[in-house]
């Protein structure tokens, strides 16, 4: 079964919309709060995850537009 709500996109697209901002704050806590570390391989970066549960949350912020890059140099996270 798959989630799909047109106003959540709309409301998504709309920076005017009331609801923007607190989806945006959502998203990017479901970027920044993990463990999850980005990872080549051949060529390609992945998300490597000790947990099925963080890998979905961070593929679904990046689904939304939230792409989690990675961690600098003093380990802040990057989106």
């Amino acid at each position: 079964m798959n989630f799909e709500d047109p106003r959540f996109f709309e409301q998504l697209k709309d920076n005017t919309h009331s609801n923007h901002k607190r989806i945006m704050n959502y998203l990017e806590c479901l970027a920044l709060c993990h463990t999850v570390v980005v990872e080549k391989k051949d060529g390609k970066e992945m998300y490597g995850a000790s947990s099925p549960d963080e890998l979905a949350l961070v593929n679904a912020a990046k689904f939304f537009g939230l792409t989690f890059v990675g961690r600098d140099d003093d380990s802040n996270m990057i989106i």
